[in-house]
């Protein structure tokens, strides 16, 4: 009787640890590959633009933003969790910040060569929207150094 009640115990204790794992999630929204291309005024590739993408309506999951770097090329690609993975479905308002160099780890924060004019996610005009496909290609994005 004894061994017959732990078993059934053991089994219920398994059945129970099983939908409880299986409706555990990592609390992840789902994302969708992203990149665009940043550039300046004559066209040259913005290498080191930080392009960010700012929900107009968060997915949950902590999402409060998205962000890219430019490389070389001037092209980013957005990350969520882990480099490159994408963005959740969405309307974004997009803003960039372009900083110099840092000249040493332990340096002063760097200055925005764009001077703060795409920084602002209340006057951004650049908005884009990510769809659940694997292609989505942000309209290329031109930014104006003030001078």
């Amino acid at each position: 009787m004894r061994t017959r009640l732990a078993r059934s115990a053991g089994a219920c204790a398994v059945a129970v640890l099983a939908v409880v794992l299986s409706s555990c999630g990592d609390g992840r929204v789902k994302v969708y590959p992203v990149q665009g291309k940043v550039v300046d005024e004559k066209g040259k590739p913005a290498a080191g633009a930080m392009v960010m993408f700012h929900p107009v309506n968060p997915p949950g999951g902590n999402v409060e933003a998205v962000v890219g770097t430019a490389d070389t090329e001037g092209v980013y690609r957005l990350t969520t969790y882990t480099a490159g993975d994408g963005a959740p479905t969405g309307q974004y308002v997009v803003t960039v910040c372009w900083y110099e160099p840092k000249k040493t780890p332990f340096g002063p924060t760097p200055k925005d060569i764009l001077c703060g004019k795409y920084a602002s996610r209340e006057g951004s005009q650049i908005k884009f929207s990510v769809e659940p496909t694997a292609g989505n290609e942000m309209p290329l994005i031109t930014v104006r150094i003030p001078r």
